[in-house]
């Protein structure tokens, strides 16, 4: 069991998005190694999700059913014209911006 996140990096003309948090990418790591592995993790049929599946099947990792919810979890990094961090990892205010989305749907 373990967290799967999406790290979205917003450069000055540009963003990307890439597949992390720690036990995925233990799990990415094993699997890729040749040992059976299985993930036990949350995300969403987003297209964040779809990130994290894809590149966890690709490597050979087994995900296991979580009775998922409809968003994935994300981090934020905003990097300035020299690539110094402006905004760190987040997650807290992702989660706050989630809350008040589900709170505006009423």
């Amino acid at each position: 069991m373990g967290e799967s996140i999406v790290d979205i990096v917003q450069h000055p003309h540009s963003t990307s998005a890439s597949p992390g948090g720690s036990p995925a990418n233990v799990a990415f790591g094993l699997a890729r190694l040749g040992v059976a592995t299985d993930l036990c993790a949350h995300f969403g049929d987003d297209p964040e999700g779809e990130i994290l599946r894809e590149h966890l099947e690709v490597a050979g990792v087994a995900l296991l059913p979580t009775g998922a919810g409809n968003t994935t979890s994300t981090a934020l990094a905003v990097l300035g014209a020299a690539e110094a961090p402006i905004g760190g990892r987040i997650s807290a205010v992702s989660h706050r911006l989630h809350n008040l989305v589900n709170a505006a749907k009423g």
